[in-house]
């Protein structure tokens, strides 16, 4: 056994699909392994081996994870092209990041829990992509009132954060053989934004419902409908080393709406356009 780097280390998912630009990958796991005292245990414990579960995630490149909430993929990670494991897994949740005030490349983490058994041996996974990470440099965020949803771009944006999550539902039965799977459970999202600002009342308040779109390039978007605002943070002034007053805001999925008096299902869009939810 030898003492290794991860600079060769990849990530396929079902049918050896490479996942691009993958920057780290890890995976957890365990067994339940229950403990017991009884009349026979002289005062102390004994543990029994449990039931399997695993879970893990893995960071990469990019505007549009290749797994989404609530999918169920086949996961392949390698350490170095010959060795790693590979199990089935389903998506929980997705985290996007866009720096702009920094102009990194947009990353996002893909989270995940097992839906059957881990296998750990040989896996040649190996990234044969051949892309150019999206930069957050240009990007930037609209907002659209809802009775009249008309966009208009939010000034000062410094970084945007997408959290698109699935509260799956993990169980063991007599047919998964002492292995975690899990089913598809219900959808939500959080998106925060940091901004410069002079003026805290040109922002949104908790309660104001919007319609939301996060360009991630100069013609590609994240689209939102609905985001109830719920949170107006870090307002205030740093005197003593004359910083830039700043301010945080937070929006959560708002399912339906109404619009012109009518409640109406809203939508949550991919940046190629197709659906995501419903």
């Amino acid at each position: 056994m030898a003492v290794i780097s991860g600079i060769s280390g990849a990530v396929e998912k079902s049918g050896a699909a490479d996942i691009a630009s993958v920057g780290a990958w890890s995976i957890n796991l365990e067994s339940g392994a229950p403990s017991h005292g009884a009349s026979n245990t002289q005062g102390g414990t004994t543990t029994i081996p449990g039931n399997n579960d695993w879970s893990g995630s893995y960071e990469a490149f990019g505007h549009t994870p290749s797994i989404l909430p609530n999918q169920s993929h086949g996961f392949y990670g390698s350490i170095d092209g010959v060795n790693g494991a590979h199990g089935q897994i389903r998506c929980s949740a997705v985290d996007i990041f866009i720096d702009i005030e920094n102009g990194a490349p947009i990353v996002h983490t893909v989270e995940f829990g097992a839906d059957g058994a881990l296998t750990i041996e040989a896996e040649t996974a190996a990234d044969a992509t051949i892309i150019e990470e999206p930069s957050s440099v240009g990007c930037k965020l609209e907002l659209a009132n809802v009775t009249a949803p008309s966009y208009a771009v939010v000034p000062d944006v410094r970084n945007i954060r997408i959290r698109i999550m699935a509260d799956l539902k993990s169980f063991v039965t007599s047919n998964t053989s002492g292995e975690t799977e899990r089913a598809p459970g219900r959808l939500t999202y959080e998106i925060t934004f940091s901004v410069y600002t002079s003026d805290f009342s040109t922002l949104p308040a908790p309660n104001d419902v919007q319609a939301i779109r996060i360009y991630v390039t100069q013609t590609e978007y994240w689209e939102f409908r609905w985001g109830l605002f719920t949170a107006l943070s870090d307002m205030g002034a740093n005197i003593n080393d004359a910083s830039l007053v700043e301010a945080t805001l937070t929006a959560v999925m708002k399912g339906v709406a109404e619009v012109s008096g009518n409640p109406t299902v809203g939508f949550i869009k991919k940046p190629d356009t197709s659906t995501l939810w419903p």
